[in-house]
């Protein structure tokens, strides 16, 4: 590589195509090969762009946490749901759906700090002292209250 910015790998190029594609493209107009099985073409374009997409979004640290709160998102969001419905509220019923929103990702977030990051962390010492990186008396004997970064 000569001077100058680095060089973007062919899969960033292919995953911005995919994305335009997905977001600007008159879907209901163009024909399309695929119309002989009813797919539509969001359906076998989709499909195909993931693996490009994948690789455009991997070291995006955004990205990353999205991941991370994806379980426990998965955890709490019926119990949100049903504690909303429960309420009785008309106000909270008209926002069910912003509330859900918005009380899941804040309850994701505290689980994935209080819970989550801790006990990770304590999986990582333990596994660092069984293969011998972290010597015996150091750390890994109590959950971590805090893990920092």
């Amino acid at each position: 590589m000569r001077g100058g910015a680095p060089r973007k790998p062919a899969g960033e190029a292919a995953a911005r195509a995919a994305l335009l594609a997905f977001c600007k493209l008159p879907w209901r107009f163009i024909p399309f090969p695929a119309d002989a099985l009813q797919l539509e073409p969001i359906e076998v374009i989709f499909p195909v762009a993931l693996p490009f997409l994948f690789a455009y979004t991997k070291r995006n640290r955004i990205d990353r946490r999205i991941g991370e709160l994806s379980y426990p998102v998965y955890l709490v969001h019926w119990l949100v749901i049903d504690l909303l419905r429960m309420s009785g509220s008309p106000w909270v019923q008209r926002n069910l759906g912003a509330l859900t929103g918005l009380l899941t990702l804040a309850s994701a977030i505290v689980i994935w700090y209080a819970v989550d990051r801790p006990i990770d962390a304590w999986r990582q010492q333990l596994a660092a002292r069984a293969t011998g990186q972290l010597p015996a008396g150091q750390g890994a004997d109590t959950v971590p209250a805090s893990t920092g970064g």
